[in-house]
């Protein structure tokens, strides 16, 4: 399973997991489509969704959830009364990180923020972990939660609406609280709480290919852009919020089938605002997935259209660049690992490296992870990506689908691992097919992720692995 995802279920500390990822090596691409549940079915995506939801459930015997609502006034977030039931068969398990203080439930957010004198606040508790998902309704009491450790307030920040826990690697794991809350218009967010214009100092973005497959190919916005983005900051202060759910019938379960940018602002105490820019104008935040607002004053296709062509820099200008294909299949350690049949009209994107990093030198070893993506067509839509990695020396995966022997796998085999309908059992469009399987050829696994391929095409790419 993602150790993200892992970690957002409350399953493991986060403190375990970094401990268990070997420095340098980014999260595996694609886990976070990895198949969940008895049968190993249901997309990553689709729980971050539904999770959220659940968690606004009052009792396991009261007839449905407590859903955000929208009025001319806006939209409220109700309270959470958190009581969550024991997952049925081939339902999502329904536990992510979260504590109870101050009567609030603060809900963790897969986001980071690199510790700071001045972001840390003042210690303000300790969470037992002593929650689960069988846990009676009277054991929901300030201090209990899935998450444990102490908590702290975030300097600048209004505590009834953002805690934080320390984590091992120097990070804090950001805690939101939205509980009762109504939002009219974004500065009701964006300023009111996240003060965003009086704070941020840079502008950073990535394309969604990028955050999907963990390869961080993060570009700053410079001076020249900054009218952009100020553009852009004052139409997402004025625009009205609106549920995420009156995007699209069912949006919430194919939210990163509509995501075109990540971008976060920086500020200069370490804190960093993830917004995700989709197809249409809309924009989220991510600590309040909920809820969304629609830009069509022309400041959101400015952006996106700087975002385009590229504009900035690369943020992390010492890091390598993406490597063309011939320099990946020439990587010595893995790199003859990579399929060797690339589907007609199939066009690499970018592709990276990653090497073992010794923890306590600081040098570096033998590559662990490789990872390569392709458009299927030129329309954007479909797309896949595999990643090769070496399980010696890289450590367990966090791919959460079915792997079968190289040399023993079939088309049935492949054809069990493409997901043709959505969550709750509603047939996808072809081009929306989703499919995560790997391959195993000794110590190496071969992992296949795609949008839009077919069983035929899949079992074609895995079957030329070396």
């Amino acid at each position: 399973m993602n150790d993200k995802l892992l970690a957002a279920l409350g399953e493991i500390k986060d403190d375990y997991v970094l401990e268990a990822t070997p420095a340098g090596r980014r999260t595996i691409p694609w886990r976070r489509w990895a198949a969940l549940a008895a049968c190993l079915c249901l997309i990553a995506a689709g729980v971050w969704g539904f999770t959220r939801r659940q968690t606004r459930n009052t009792t396991v015997d009261e007839p449905g959830p407590v859903l955000p609502a929208a009025s001319e006034d806006g939209v409220t977030l109700p309270r959470r009364e958190l009581h969550l039931a024991a997952p049925k068969e081939n339902e999502a398990f329904s536990m992510i990180p979260f504590f109870i203080y101050d009567g609030r439930s603060y809900i963790g957010s897969f986001d980071r923020a690199a510790e700071t004198a001045d972001l840390v606040g003042e210690r303000l508790g300790t969470v037992t972990g002593l929650i689960n998902e069988w846990t009676p309704r009277d054991g929901y009491v300030d201090l209990a939660g899935s998450a444990t450790g102490d908590f702290y307030s975030v300097q600048g920040f209004d505590p009834a609406f953002l805690l934080c826990q320390r984590l091992s690697n120097g990070q804090l794991l950001l805690f939101y609280n939205d509980n009762g809350r109504s939002f009219t218009r974004g500065s009701d967010l964006y300023e009111t709480l996240l003060h965003l214009s009086e704070r941020y100092a840079s502008v950073e973005y990535e394309s969604h290919n990028s955050w999907q497959s963990s390869a961080g190919l993060l570009h700053r916005l410079g001076p020249e852009h900054a009218g952009a983005v100020e553009r852009f900051v004052a139409a997402l202060d004025g625009a009205p919020f609106c549920l995420i759910d009156g995007y699209e019938e069912n949006w919430h379960q194919t939210i990163y089938e509509h995501q075109r940018y990540h971008l976060y602002f920086c500020y200069d105490n370490g804190m960093r605002i993830h917004l995700r820019l989709m197809e249409g104008g809309y924009v989220t935040f991510d600590g309040i997935p909920d809820i969304c607002v629609k830009l069509s004053d022309g400041s959101f296709d400015e952006l996106a259209a700087l975002l385009d062509s590229g504009a900035g820099t690369p943020a992390e200008p010492g890091k390598p660049g993406p490597l063309t294909y011939p320099e990946l299949a020439a990587e010595p350690t893995l790199g003859g690992y990579l399929p060797a049949y690339i589907p007609e009209g199939a066009a690499f994107i970018q592709g990276s490296v990653q090497y073992q990093i010794d923890r306590e030198t600081g040098a570096v070893g033998a590559a662990n992870t490789l990872h390569a993506e392709f458009d299927l067509d030129e329309s954007g839509r479909t797309y896949y990506a595999v990643t090769v990695y070496s399980t010696a020396g890289a450590g367990q995966s966090g791919y959460g689908g079915p792997v079968y022997d190289a040399d023993a796998l079939t088309l049935a085999d492949v054809e069990r691992c493409l997901h043709t309908t959505t969550p709750d059992g509603r047939p996808r469009d072809p081009d929306r097919y989703m499919l995560a399987i790997a391959v195993r050829t000794g110590d190496v696994i071969v992992e296949l992720g795609a949008v839009g391929m077919d069983a035929e095409i899949g079992y074609a790419i895995l079957n030329s692995v070396k």
